[in-house]
């Protein structure tokens, strides 16, 4: 599963680190999973990932565009 955003990304990519290096992490996922969230996409991420509220403004302005 790909990050959400940049921040998820980063975190995960910390996290991974510290379950490589035998430290307690915050997440109890196996470590093939925190590699998936870790590793960017072809696309750029958003720094936060979009709240309930943005989403509604995303669907009312793909709407106006019909």
């Amino acid at each position: 599963m790909p990050p959400v955003s940049e921040k998820q990304r980063r975190f995960f990519g910390a996290e991974l680190g510290r379950k490589r290096k035998g430290e307690a992490t915050k997440t109890d996922m196996p470590e093939a999973t925190m590699k998936e969230f870790a590793t960017a996409p072809e696309k750029k991420l958003p720094q936060r990932a979009p709240t309930l509220a943005d989403r509604a403004k995303m669907r009312a302005k793909q709407r106006k565009k019909k």
